[in-house]
């Protein structure tokens, strides 16, 4: 099944976002598949202490004199159209201007793990086009209190939902929970294509979005 969506973003500021469809060749996702709409938007990759890993910016030809739009390295002349977006795995987008972005595609038939790193944060996502709650998510090897953050548009916190094992929680079951410890969260839902902080406490954890087919 092939189709596309436009996953809204801040109009200025900060989104998480991930692709929500697979290329129909196969071929990997790249920056050249993310429609920004006005020049020196920009993408960045985070490192697990949610700083700058990797940024790159967005130039419509009109302002770089080349043939067409394109994506370049912070040098804003080294070309950057082929770097691959990890399968699973979110961007951050800083748009000036842009209120969506358009995912095209094949809709996967499979869930796509993402193994986090064993401490701080990884910059995981929805990546099917239709929404899902926290409980389920399929996670391996949590453990309690490895939380989900969500992010507002100037890149801070705007919730935070922790993982409590039963054995630690007292309850029957697992669950995700508020910061309170005390409000369950299990429903809580990212939305389809958007993007989260996951936060490990204790190891790395695999986490697989279901595959919405």
């Amino acid at each position: 099944m092939v189709g596309y969506q436009e996953v809204p973003v801040e109009a200025s500021g900060f989104t998480l976002i991930t692709p929500t469809f697979d290329k129909v060749d196969g071929s990997s996702i790249t920056l050249k598949d993310i429609g920004a709409k006005n020049s020196y938007e920009s993408v960045q990759l985070l490192n697990t202490d949610a700083g700058t890993d990797a940024e790159y910016f967005f130039v419509s030809k009109e302002d770089s004199g080349l043939e067409a739009d394109g994506w370049f390295l912070d040098d804003l002349e080294t070309p950057a159209d082929d770097v691959a977006i990890p399968e699973g795995k979110s961007i951050l987008f800083s748009s000036l201007g842009t209120e969506s972005i358009t995912f095209a595609g094949q809709v996967a038939t499979t869930g796509k793990p993402v193994t986090t790193e064993e401490s701080g944060f990884t910059m995981i996502g929805n990546n099917t086009p239709v929404d899902i709650a926290l409980k389920n998510l399929v996670c391996t090897g949590i453990n309690s209190y490895d939380s989900i953050q969500f992010m507002d548009e100037n890149l801070s916190t705007a919730q935070e939902y922790f993982f409590v094992a039963k054995e630690d929680s007292g309850l029957e079951a697992d669950g995700w929970f508020c910061d309170d410890l005390e409000t369950p969260a299990d429903d809580i839902v990212i939305p389809a294509g958007s993007g989260v902080l996951f936060s490990a406490t204790a190891g790395a954890v695999t986490v697989t979005v279901p595959a919405a087919l």
